[in-house]
């Protein structure tokens, strides 16, 4: 919150002033009287904004009888967003200047504090005991505990630009003026502090490279896409329609205008009208069920055929590998052919891992037995090259 107002006085070390007074005359009657015109101080004060930060329930505690209810999905994730900003606030307040250098061992402490008083706003469902659910509890305040400092971080920010707008420098800007008004002072100096260090800036732009990494952009949130699609195939199930396919799915979990995701769903789908796969010859016509399995089987296959798997995981499909999809045998029967054709082979023979120690050996005690304590690059590439080509000739020579 950014205002500019007058007041009479010292100067106030909030944002810039200016002071002064003047000597006025000012004739009366038959007679002139000076005098000195009061000290006025003008001064532009900044403070953090009291923003609308969601509270969950947490300033209405209500009664036991009327608790919200609280639901996971498993293994570390609430469904409610209410119970969510609840709990993210009941870290806010709970947060001292230790906080934020404890290592997550030992950090135990925190979130007993931080369930057990989460218990006092939600209830949990039935069908769960208490050292479950406060298991699922916990592994979710782990899970989202560095975004709770960005999502400060990205609240200072937008402070700062605001207040460059009008005029500000980062040298007259006092960052320990713009706390949120849940923290404590202290609590609020070790954040900065830590936001200071090499370590926080090294993640940073660790973080940064990783983020321009990312082809797609999810939109589902917390909801995992395994229970996405289930909760999908189960309306068009109601309704007597067929899952729905990959192709559909990315539109709905992706942003459906990014070129990369319409570039993918065209690729998905002119392999899904090139693909046909063999099926038993029986006498009888196949069942329903065998139908819907087959269905879902090229779906998956148009997806491995579109984009290979990477470590053995399948685009939309990340919490199982492709031989828990397809079976081992079948797995590495697409996958391989896939592999064969694909322009950006990186894969290794198996042949060549049995060699691998072999080689390490051979150029540990290559570079021992060199009579030079300082060996030239280049000299150490060509020995290398010359063991490699021994180790692993080329077949078309």
């Amino acid at each position: 919150m950014c205002e500019k107002v007058q007041s009479a006085g010292p100067n106030s070390r909030k944002g810039k002033s200016s002071k002064g007074s003047k000597k006025v005359t000012v004739s009366e009657g038959c007679g002139e009287e000076s005098f000195v015109e009061p000290e006025f101080t003008e001064q532009i004060t900044y403070e953090r904004k009291q923003r609308s930060c969601s509270e969950g329930c947490y300033s209405k505690k209500p009664p036991i009888d009327a608790r919200p209810t609280v639901h996971f999905v498993k293994p570390k994730t609430i469904i409610e967003p209410e119970a969510k900003h609840t709990l993210q606030h009941i870290v806010r307040i709970r947060w001292d200047e230790n906080t934020i250098n404890t290592k997550v061992s030992n950090r135990e402490a925190f979130c007993d504090g931080c369930i057990l008083k989460f218990q006092d706003y939600c209830k949990y469902p039935d069908g769960y005991e208490i050292p479950q659910r406060d298991r699922i509890v916990r592994a979710h305040l782990k899970k989202n505990f560095k975004q709770y400092l960005c999502a400060e971080k990205s609240r200072l920010i937008k402070q700062l630009r605001e207040l460059m707008k009008i005029g500000y420098t980062d040298s007259e800007i006092d960052l320990e003026l713009l706390k949120p008004h849940y923290y404590s002072q202290r609590a609020w100096n070790s954040i900065l502090e830590y936001w200071g260090t090499i370590q926080f800036e090294t993640r940073s732009i660790h973080g940064q490279k990783a983020r321009k990494m990312v082809e797609f952009t999810p939109r589902t949130g917390a909801i995992s896409y395994d229970k996405r699609r289930e909760d999908i195939d189960a309306e068009r199930e109601a309704k007597g329609d067929m899952p729905i396919l990959d192709d559909e799915f990315m539109g709905l979990v992706y942003d459906p205008c990014e070129p990369a995701v319409i570039e993918l769903q065209e690729k998905v789908r002119k392999v899904r009208s090139e693909l046909t796969l063999e099926e038993e010859s029986t006498d009888e016509p196949p069942s329903p069920y065998t139908k819907m399995e087959l269905y879902k089987k090229k779906d998956l296959i148009t997806t491995i055929q579109a984009r290979p798997p990477n470590r053995r995981r399948v685009l939309l499909r990340p919490q199982s590998t492709v031989g828990e999809l397809l079976g081992a045998r079948e797995a590495a029967q697409w996958v391989r052919s896939k592999e064969k054709t694909s322009p950006h082979d990186n894969a290794i023979a198996d042949e060549i891992y049995s060699r691998m120690s072999t080689i390490l050996d051979d150029v540990r005690h290559m570079v021992c037995s060199l009579p030079i304590r300082e060996v030239k690059k280049s000299d150490l590439d060509e020995r290398v090259r010359n063991l490699a080509a021994a180790a692993l000739p080329d077949p078309s020579q």
